[in-house]
């Protein structure tokens, strides 16, 4: 079966051209169908040294070149992407990437039907593509692992559809969400992938960028023991532990197997002496028990890691949407997982590049609470429930980097005057950078005035009056 379908991606060999700018000379190229777009990406900026302007908004938020390089590689192949056939709708439930075979964990309650979906149309369907877009090198598998409830035979007819759902046997229950994690390691170590992620069902995951990196780590760096999350501590349940963010965990093979085989040995389990309905924990506090004490599922899994010489690789690209969470910022080409999706809407208007965020604490700056007065932008903004109306350069007349400087100059503002909020400027520089997006000439789609790949020989007329200066050399 394998051979089959490698011989299928190099049978078809469909030439496909694309287009863009540098120092505003038209630049054109083509690719195949069987070519890895994300090394001929990664060629195409490595090779030649080009940068992504600092005004442009696909990337402005990196502080590196090697971030604004991973940002530049990422929007070109998603441009040059749209060229191909898309994707089903549907979560990949087979694969055989040849560099990066990912497994993706996603808890999941058994009377979530309609978020599922979501996912299977929106990120499900970029996973499922990886496959092309890598020449074969990546593949992802994702699975919903939900408990035993009154819904069974509605998630036995939902898997006999869809092949992506994994029945744990606990009851579905917020308590037992790390119940769900720990069977989740289990069944990937008894199967053959190279890396093992868990995400929450409230997260947009760009997949197709995420094994790209993954693809690129050296396999044996820090002899293989490391996780990729976000990271926050709690010294009141352990001091001095840190424990990723439950969002978002990427585990290599090595980290992933010796966890699953800690718990199995160790017998953490997640079952307490008081126990309520179902025979688990009275308080219906999410998570697990051990030793009679609480742990979050992300704190269950922080747990397990503390003892190992696992390195705790924070990773910044795994972020909150803007206003939603401590590690906010907007979405962007360098994005590989969003937190905080809170509506199928917003998963859908996330895969069609809309922007989302600036609602929730501390910060909450609405759509409607800017206007524009002489040259400037004003904000009126509830900052730890209090109104202040805050000012910023207007990107129709200043340009779109005085409109970043000077939010990013209110941020740290806000930041003095509220040294007790934490992540303030955070998520206030998020929120801000938004408006200066929606301010600006609106033309917030994610090519960005790129033109996009296209068959044949001459580019669809539609494209033709599209701005296509982004790039600089040098």
């Amino acid at each position: 079966m394998r051979a089959l379908l490698l011989a299928a991606l190099v049978a078809a060999q469909e030439v496909y051209r694309f287009d863009f700018s540098l120092d505003d000379q038209p630049l054109s190229g083509e690719f195949t169908s069987d070519q890895d777009l994300w090394q001929l990406a990664a060629d195409f900026v490595a090779g030649r040294g080009w940068r992504l302007e600092d005004e442009s908004r696909a990337c402005r938020d990196a502080s590196t070149e090697l971030e604004r390089d991973n940002c530049a590689v990422a929007l070109l192949v998603e441009l040059w992407g749209q060229a191909l056939p898309p994707a089903t709708e549907g979560c990949p439930t087979a694969g055989y990437g040849s560099r990066v075979r990912l497994f993706v964990a996603v808890p999941s309650a058994a009377h979530y039907t309609s978020r599922r979906n979501a996912i299977r149309a929106t990120w499900c369907s970029r996973a499922k593509q990886a496959l092309t877009t890598s020449g074969g090198q990546d593949s992802a598998v994702v699975a919903f692992f939900v408990g035993s409830s009154e819904h069974d035979a509605a998630i036995r007819a939902e898997n006999a559809t869809h092949r992506d759902l994994v029945m744990v046997p606990v009851k579905d229950a917020a308590t037992n969400v790390t119940a769900k994690l720990l069977y989740s390691l289990h069944y990937f170590s008894q199967r053959d992938f190279t890396h093992y992620i868990r995400v929450e069902d409230d997260v947009y995951l760009f997949a197709d960028r995420l094994m790209a990196n993954l693809r690129a780590v050296d396999a044996s760096q820090h002899n293989g023991r490391w996780a990729l999350a976000r990271y926050a501590t709690n010294e009141s349940l352990l001091p001095g532990m840190s424990y990723p963010r439950g969002f978002a965990v990427v585990l290599p093979k090595r980290v992933a197997h010796g966890l699953a085989l800690l718990d199995e040995t160790m017998g953490l389990g997640v079952a307490s002496r008081a126990t309520g309905q179902y025979g688990i924990a009275a308080t219906g506090a999410k998570g697990g028990w051990v030793r009679n004490r609480f742990w979050c599922d992300d704190q269950h899994l922080g747990l397990l890691l503390h003892p190992t010489q696992t390195h705790l690789e924070d990773e910044p690209r795994f972020h909150d949407l803007p206003g939603r969470g401590p590690h906010a910022q907007r979405v962007s080409h360098a994005s590989m997982a969003v937190n905080a999706v809170q509506t199928d809407a917003e998963f859908r208007a996330l895969h069609v590049g809309k922007a989302l965020g600036g609602e929730g604490a501390p910060t909450y700056v609405a759509e409607e609470a800017w206007t524009r007065e002489g040259e400037e932008i004003v904000v009126r903004a509830d900052l730890d429930g209090t109104a202040n109306v805050l000012r910023i350069a207007d990107p129709a007349r200043a340009g779109a980097a005085a409109c970043d400087a000077s939010a990013r100059r209110a941020a740290d503002a806000a930041r003095d005057a509220y040294p007790h909020v934490q992540q303030l400027d955070t998520a206030l520089r998020a929120a801000l950078l938004a408006v200066c997006d929606a301010a600006s000439n609106g033309e917030t789609d994610w090519t960005l005035g790129y033109r996009p790949a296209y068959r044949g020989t001459e580019p669809p007329t539609a494209f033709v009056a599209l701005p296509v200066v982004a790039f600089r050399s040098g």
